[in-house]
């Protein structure tokens, strides 16, 4: 009944008028609704676990470097500040930065990106192909989620320059050099493996590490209270978009650990985002169980008594 275009969908109340559902007792809507309303409890609290995870991870990796997160507040519309801490004539990047743990704090050596990442580079700028291709480029949508997605591409012309230089392998970090939304700027998503038929566009940098940092602990710094008010404070803004450069990454200020202690926090990591995952996915298996039990229900297919 849904029609239009030019993505202005409408429906005509007649339309909606017309559609026939089955209605039963009131005593039986009034179980039907108590059950999905139950459903959903349970749910959203999981999903409520779920969200406050990444927090209690931040606060236990900060606290493993002797740092401590700082209460986020929202942007006033007037700002004081000493003359010391005005890095920038940017009430936002003044605020953003104000937001960041005090690194010199720390029990570990404070040293800037161009100290741990070897390379910092942007990607592909060709046009993506209409035909299908032996070789594929990624979508801003394949990081933006801070979760790398493969499946999000599309096809382009098979070359060897291509390949040469936007190649992705395992341990590389991927962060969107532009985007309308600044949440999603800089935001890191890392590959698990090699992936040989897949390069990455313009739109997009590829950061590779040196040796005295794990690609696991730079993705996640870059991904924290740490890093993130400085990506986003140094993001200019132009014609709507929001956008960083290389110099932006190479001048990220994060503590190193040795390696060992590295290894350590990464486990911490990955066991909470792991935890994180299975929470999430058990809540919205709940809600799916919850819609298919409810349809049921309501179609008389499954008894409402005992529920």
């Amino acid at each position: 009944m849904i029609s239009g275009a030019s993505g202005r969908k409408r429906i005509q109340p007649t339309q909606l008028e017309g559609v026939k559902i089955p209605i039963p007792p009131l005593p039986i809507q009034q179980k039907i609704v108590t059950h999905w309303e139950a459903a959903q409890t349970e749910a959203n609290t999981l999903l409520v676990q779920a969200d406050q995870l990444p927090d209690e991870l931040e606060k236990q990796v900060l606290g493993a470097v002797r740092l401590k997160k700082k209460k986020r507040i929202a942007m006033p519309k007037v700002m004081v500040t000493n003359w010391a801490e005005l890095t920038k004539w940017n009430q936002r990047a003044t605020y953003l930065l104000g937001q960041t743990p005090d690194l010199s704090k720390g029990i570990y050596p404070v040293v800037s990106g161009r100290e741990c990442i070897a390379e910092v580079k942007h990607g592909c700028s060709a046009s993506p192909s209409s035909k299908l291709t032996t070789l594929k480029v990624l979508k801003l949508s394949a990081v933006t989620s801070g979760h790398f997605l493969p499946l999000e591409a599309k096809f382009i012309s098979d070359k060897k320059q291509f390949r040469e230089n936007f190649d992705l392998c395992k341990g590389d970090i991927l962060m969107c050099r532009t985007n309308g939304t600044l949440a999603y700027v800089g935001r890191p998503a890392i590959l698990d493996k090699d992936y040989p038929d897949l390069i990455f566009p313009d739109k997009l940098m590829r950061v590779r590490c040196k040796a005295n940092v794990l690609p696991e602990y730079l993705e996640y710094i870059l991904s924290s209270s740490i890093a993130r008010p400085q990506i986003e404070a140094n993001a200019r803004t132009a014609v709507g978009n929001h956008a960083i450069g290389n110099e932006d990454v190479f001048n990220v200020e994060l503590p190193l650990p040795p390696l060992p202690e590295q290894e350590m926090l990464i486990k911490v990591v990955q066991e909470a985002r792991t935890e994180s995952r299975r929470t999430r996915e058990e809540a919205m298996s709940l809600k799916r169980n919850a819609e298919k039990e409810i349809e049921k229900m309501i179609l008389g297919t499954r008894p409402v008594e005992t529920h």
